[in-house]
């Protein structure tokens, strides 16, 4: 409900209410959009199908002492085939987690290649607040990737639209989303809440052509840090018109009425 959301980040199609004409959800779309953001490393078609389906190779004799091959002799005891199998499956897999991580390590060592690793976490008993019992899982997780810079596109001529005033009213949106951005308020992606999706931000620039007041101060002034630093009047209007509509009302107290209010 705040102004110059739905114009800048879009709306929703409602569910109960809100209908166009032909039946179909009304939803709105938002003037900001962000752009696929790649790695400027990559894994090979061949590497990466031979991580997702397991079938990693390895030489004759690169199977270590102890694997598979070293123990099944001493595993499998004849008066119990079935302890003996699970003791072969557990040893087969062993190995073939000692694979993956030798071939993990070798993507990491290649040109332009992106650093993978296997880590193992357990899942959360909501109830206990502990480890849940057997629910331990691993992810295969990049580490240490470098990307493309974060593009992110806003359509001036809409970002304003449906409401009074409504371009001041965005920007000032705008500004404080980037400031969240740039100071690590927001994540993006999966497992947010689980420490994943956190980036840093070394600049944010903003660049247009043609543009209107108020947008073609944020090009004047180049980028977030010198509009932060000292707006130019426009931007400052804006941010002064979201204060009055947004802010809070501010209340003063005495030393009474708050110990009144505290009691």
């Amino acid at each position: 409900a705040l102004p110059g959301v739905v114009g800048l980040f879009g709306r929703a199609p409602q569910r109960a209410t809100g209908r166009a004409a032909d039946g179909r959800p009304a939803g709105w779309r938002g003037a900001l959009q962000v752009a696929d953001c790649r790695s400027l490393g990559h894994v090979s078609v061949e590497d990466w199908q031979a991580v997702v389906s397991g079938q990693v190779s390895a030489a004759p004799d690169s199977v270590a002492p102890g694997s598979a091959e070293g123990e099944a002799g001493a595993a499998r005891p004849a008066r119990d085939e079935r302890r003996a199998q699970r003791q072969q499956s557990a040893l087969d897999k062993r190995d073939e987690r000692r694979l993956l991580r030798a071939h993990l390590d070798g993507l990491d060592g290649a040109d332009d290649g992106i650093a993978l690793r296997i880590a193992d976490h357990v899942a959360v008993d909501r109830w206990t607040g502990g480890a849940s019992d057997s629910a331990l899982f691993t992810v295969l997780e990049p580490m240490g990737a470098r990307w493309e810079p974060l593009t992110l596109t806003l359509d001036c001529r809409r970002a304003g639209a449906r409401v009074a005033d409504g371009d001041r009213l965005a920007l000032a949106l705008l500004l404080l989303t980037l400031r969240d951005l740039a100071t690590g308020w927001l994540a993006f992606g999966f497992g947010a809440t689980r420490g994943t999706g956190q980036i840093a931000v070394s600049q944010v620039r903003f660049q247009g052509a043609e543009l209107d007041e108020p947008w073609a101060g944020l090009v004047t002034a180049g980028t977030l840090d010198a509009v932060l630093a000292d707006p130019p009047d426009d931007v400052r209007r804006a941010m002064d018109r979201w204060a009055e509509l947004v802010a809070p009302d501010v209340i003063t107290l005495t030393d009474t009425e708050f110990e009144e209010v505290s009691r």
